[in-house]
C-alpha cells in the first residue's frame, strides 16, 4: 500500500526509494487495469484523479531514487553542495552512515573524515540509527532539487559505481 504523505514527510533517512518506486509502478499498472473496466462517469472521474496524482508523484521518484542511493557518501554530498549551490544538502552527508576512512580531503570544504573518530563502535551504530531531520518534501518544495536533477544524477551514478567496486573489494 502506498502513502504519498508518508514518503513526503517521513525522515529521509528511513525512506526506501526502490520500494517506493516498485509500489508506484504497481499502482500505475493496477489502476490502468481497473480503469479499463470502469463505465460509470463518477467512478471514471475518481479514477482519472487518482491516475493524475500517481503520475504527478511518479515524476518525483527518479529524484528520490538518486538521493537515496546507498552508495552516496560524505564526499558525494559535499560535491552535490558544490555543484548545485544548495548548502542544505550538507545535512545529508552521513545519511548512509558515518565514514571513518579519510578519503584524502584536499580542501577545508572536503572536511576530513575525523568528525567522529573518537566514537566507539557502539556509539557509531547508535549515531547511524538516528533520524536526520530532513524530509523529501523539503527536498522538493523548499530546496527545489528537481531543477538540479542532472547534476545530482551524475554524482549519484558515480557513487553507485564506486559502491559496486567497494562491495566487490570488501
Amino acid at each position: 500500500r502506498f502513502q504519498q504523505t508518508e514518503v513526503m514527510t517521513k525522515d529521509f533517512k528511513f525512506i526506501d526509494a526502490s520500494k517506493v518506486e516498485t509500489i508506484i509502478d504497481e499502482c500505475q499498472r493496477n489502476l490502468a487495469k481497473a480503469s479499463r473496466n470502469i463505465t460509470e462517469d463518477k467512478l471514471k472521474i475518481v479514477s482519472d484523479q487518482i491516475k493524475k496524482e500517481i503520475n504527478q508523484f511518479r515524476n518525483l521518484v527518479p529524484l528520490l531514487v538518486l538521493l537515496r542511493n546507498q552508495g552516496l557518501r560524505k564526499r558525494h554530498w559535499l560535491k552535490m553542495v558544490k555543484e548545485t549551490g544548495v548548502k542544505e544538502l550538507k545535512k545529508l552527508k552521513y545519511i548512509n552512515g558515518i565514514e571513518l576512512v579519510n578519503y584524502g580531503a584536499k580542501t577545508e570544504d572536503d572536511e576530513k573524515s575525523t568528525d567522529y573518530s573518537v566514537l566507539t563502535k557502539e556509539q557509531i551504530i547508535e549515531q547511524n540509527a538516528q533520524a536526520i531531520g530532513f524530509t523529501f518534501k523539503q527536498a522538493v518544495n523548499d530546496l527545489k532539487l528537481e531543477q538540479h536533477i542532472d547534476k545530482i544524477r551524475v554524482i549519484s551514478e558515480a557513487a553507485s559505481k564506486e559502491y559496486a567496486i567497494e562491495s566487490v573489494l570488501a
